[in-house]
């Protein structure tokens, strides 16, 4: 009686065709966990920035930073490398210089899910600061940050800054990078979700809905979570 060796072409096209069928279940749930990591890892981060604001806050009376300046590299030893293009410093993404002292490594400031490094710009586009809304505030002070749990202070976004060009809802969507095309500089760029430090210290994730919340229209100073007067 003759054994048969090996597999015939049939049985090996089954096999192939079984591990593909796995590899297409599993594949998307491999990337949504590492997605999931990524988004993790941003919210420790965006924590520890949270944190330094706030430090920084109890070493200048109790004042959160002022916004864009011109910095002499001879002046922040501590300055990221790759904060340094320019001396006088111009301000991009200058809020890193004010808090960079009270964060252990200057890779907090780059998300995991955020752009390639890039040196013709001189930083990584990962998070915006609510300058408008925070600059020169005492947090949880009555007529500076009244809502400060409420007051979102940085975020995933596409640029440093979150209000460059003018006060209205049109204008921060771009900052925040809505209308990219590219899903690294997109601020939503966690499945749809930003992850924002708040001025009391605690981090969430908001839709893109959620975090437009009170955008432009009526709102005014102190109305959370921007305090901005907008123009729209």
């Amino acid at each position: 009686m003759r054994h048969r060796s090996g597999f015939t072409l049939i049985e090996l096209l089954v096999v192939i065709a079984i591990i593909a069928i796995l590899a297409a279940i599993l594949f998307p749930v491999f990337e949504r966990a590492r997605a999931k990591a990524h988004q993790a890892s941003c919210q420790s981060q965006l924590k520890q920035i949270g944190l330094a604001f706030l430090m920084y806050a109890q070493d200048y009376d109790e004042l959160l930073p002022e916004g864009e300046g011109l910095f002499h590299r001879a002046d922040f030893p501590y300055l990221p490398t790759w904060d340094i293009s320019y001396d006088p410093y111009p301000g991009k993404g200058g809020w890193a210089v004010y808090i960079a002292p009270y964060v252990k490594s200057v890779a907090v400031f780059d998300c995991p899910s955020g752009p390639t490094h890039n040196m013709n710009t001189g930083y990584k586009r990962s998070y915006g600061w609510n300058s408008e809304g925070t600059e020169r505030c005492i947090p949880g002070v009555s007529g500076s940050l009244e809502y400060p749990a409420e007051t979102h202070l940085v975020c995933d976004a596409a640029y440093p800054y979150l209000n460059r060009r003018g006060n209205t809802r049109a204008y921060l969507a771009t900052w925040l990078g809505h209308s990219e095309t590219n899903p690294k500089k997109r601020g939503d760029r966690h499945n749809g979700m930003h992850n924002v430090a708040y001025c009391d210290g605690h981090v969430k994730s908001l839709g893109r809905g959620d975090i437009l919340k009170n955008a432009g229209g009526a709102a005014n100073n102190n109305i959370p979570p921007w305090n901005w007067v907008w123009t729209d």
